[in-house]
């Protein structure tokens, strides 16, 4: 009976509280900023619970020599950090990343209160103090006037208006040297995704709850194996926040690597690698030996097509802005 009052009426009640308390660092003045941040408002995403034991980190350099020991990364031996989460959501990531690096100072920020009252909720219960949840809008975060080591803005930028434009503000924030953990939307691994929406729209499905799941049974409906029915192989097909944010999302940009090539080009950007699963990397290792840092967005680009669901959720990846 504790465990259910906290959940149902102490959670909330501190949720509310906390809303009053959270700084606005931009206006919030775009159309699309404004329809996203209504639909997290109304649908915090993910509402997480349980916080698993995160690696530990002094540095970048540490973090890279892990995850990716081949990569053309330039040390900076920097273990005093400031950090940047754009996009942050519920605080799931952002509280992660504070606990990774427990020397840095994040910054936490989103369109959303709600999901930012309950990050805030979530760190305080976790005992986690070098994090700030704050409001802002991405497209107008070149006026707060900081810079940091570190940014990682994960499904975020392909829900705004202008996700190259946004991407640029985030690069004039990054410090020289400073690593970016981006993750985009892939138009090849999300098709399945693409079809579904083009099904909600032509039966003229909204995003309230009941629509979500009438939606969701026509799609099971479905035959094995189409595009419409592989919808609900995506684990946020289950709950129904995570739904409207997976089929009815207000907002959505696909990229393809070759664009995303040309942006790193035109940036000055070095490409770090992607984030996947060891089974992947080991069959581009057999099918690229000569790509030993696994760094080839060409090589990458010809993998995707003959295995299209490899990015099925995003394309997850690091780069390093020039020195």
């Amino acid at each position: 009976m504790d465990a259910l009052l906290t959940q149902q009426v102490r959670e909330p009640r501190d949720e509310t509280l906390a809303r009053s308390s959270i700084p606005r660092l931009t206006p919030i003045d775009d159309e699309t900023s404004r329809l996203v941040q209504a639909q997290y408002e109304q649908n915090p995403y993910p509402r997480w619970a349980a916080a698993g034991e995160p690696p530990r980190y002094e540095s970048i350099d540490a973090l890279m020599q892990r995850e990716h020991p081949r990569a053309p990364f330039r040390r900076t031996g920097k273990t005093d950090l400031d950090i940047l989460i754009a996009g942050c959501g519920t605080g799931q990531h952002s509280i992660d990343v504070a606990r990774q690096f427990e020397r840095s100072r994040v910054l936490a920020v989103d369109l959303s209160t709600a999901s930012l009252a309950y990050a805030t909720t979530r760190a305080r219960v976790l005992g986690v103090v070098n994090v700030e949840h704050a409001q802002a809008d991405i497209l107008q975060l070149g006026t707060i006037g900081r810079t940091f080591d570190m940014i990682q803005a994960g499904g975020v930028l392909h829900h705004t208006r202008d996700p190259w434009a946004g991407w640029q503000v985030l690069l004039s924030l990054l410090r020289p040297n400073g690593a970016m953990y981006i993750a985009l939307y892939s138009a090849l691994g999300r098709r399945d995704i693409v079809a579904a929406r083009q099904f909600i729209a032509q039966r003229g499905y909204d995003s309230m709850p009941a629509d979500i799941r009438a939606c969701r049974q026509a799609l099971m409906a479905q035959p094995a194996g189409t595009p419409l029915r592989n919808a609900a192989l995506f684990n946020d097909f289950f709950t129904t926040s995570e739904c409207r944010d997976l089929l009815f999302h207000v907002q959505e940009h696909r990229m393809r690597l070759p664009e995303i090539k040309d942006f790193l080009a035109a940036n000055d950007l070095t490409f770090l690698g992607f984030d996947l699963k060891a089974r992947v990397l080991q069959q581009y290792a057999a099918r690229f030996p000569e790509d030993e840092a696994m760094t080839d967005l060409d090589h990458w680009h010809a993998f995707e097509q003959d295995s299209p669901y490899t990015f099925a959720s995003m394309y997850r990846f690091w780069v390093q802005k020039s020195d």
